[in-house]
């Protein structure tokens, strides 16, 4: 099963953030410098994972949590989660069994043009003719970035390596593909990543 959970960061005010913080024992801004939306996404992504994982039953604290040398959070021994964060919302998935990917985006306008090395030849038409290119771009943006995720690297690889081929894709010469599952979300488009068909999701949209 997978489970996506999301929070809406201007839902939760100032004071309910450092409360929070406290609870789940993570520092203050290190710096007075640090933009207080940055710092709000910190403390409420690391609560998401709690709570996915906990909704897979895998009793984990915030000093589980480690980084990767992408720098993706990880948990050691428990299962994959992936984060995710676009305007106001924040957004995470866990997946019992296998690697997971998710991201997210804001519908917006874009001075679409300039994103066209991320994409293949076929890829670029789609976007060019569709009714509204940006958000043409933005579906396609998360289903690559949501791949790149799952694999691991991230953003290490360039977008133009994932080929998109309907509801699978694959990186480069690799053959072995990624099943993407797009999911509607008023105002974002989003899409998962995984190496297997999901059958089942649980969504949870979560207010501190």
């Amino acid at each position: 099963m997978l489970t996506v959970a999301c929070v809406n960061r201007t839902s939760t005010s100032p004071e309910a953030i450092q409360t929070l913080a406290q609870r789940l024992g993570l520092p203050g801004p290190l710096q007075p410098a640090v933009e207080p939306s940055h710092y709000a996404r910190h403390v409420l992504g690391r609560w998401l994972i709690l709570q996915v994982l906990q909704d897979l039953q895998v009793p984990v604290t915030v000093a589980d949590i480690r980084t990767s040398l992408y720098g993706r959070p990880y948990i050691p021994a428990a299962p994959a989660f992936s984060l995710s964060h676009s305007h106001d919302l924040i957004i995470c998935a866990a997946l019992r069994h296998g690697p997971v990917g998710i991201d997210i985006e804001h519908l917006r306008p874009l001075a679409w043009p300039a994103y066209q090395q991320a994409f293949s030849q076929q890829e670029w038409g789609a976007v060019v003719t569709a009714a509204c290119p940006s958000e043409a771009l933005l579906h396609r943006w998360t289903q690559k970035e949501s791949v790149l995720k799952a694999d691991g690297r991230g953003l290490q690889l360039p977008l133009s390596s994932v080929a998109l081929h309907g509801l699978q894709a694959t990186i480069g010469e690799e053959p072995q593909p990624w099943h993407l599952l797009p999911l509607a979300w008023q105002g974002y488009t989003v899409c998962v990543s995984t190496r297997v068909p999901v059958q089942t999701v649980r969504f949870k949209d979560l207010v501190v």
